[in-house]
């Protein structure tokens, strides 16, 4: 598999982390506000993952 492929996996993954955790993060309860920042942090990380593989 080409970078660029992996790297448009890696935005997909990005996009749907970042929808879970818009979605979370409107839902009631503390552990739905914990579950929403880890599931941003993970989007920051597969963001971060695609530029370097996209880079390279």
């Amino acid at each position: 598999m080409s970078n660029k492929k992996i790297s448009n996996a890696y935005f997909a993954v990005a996009f749907i982390n970042f929808l879970a955790s818009l979605l979370l993060l409107f839902a009631k309860g503390n552990l739905a506000k914990v579950a929403s920042m880890i599931f941003f942090i993970s989007f920051m990380v597969y963001i971060g993952l695609a530029i370097k593989k996209r880079r390279t």
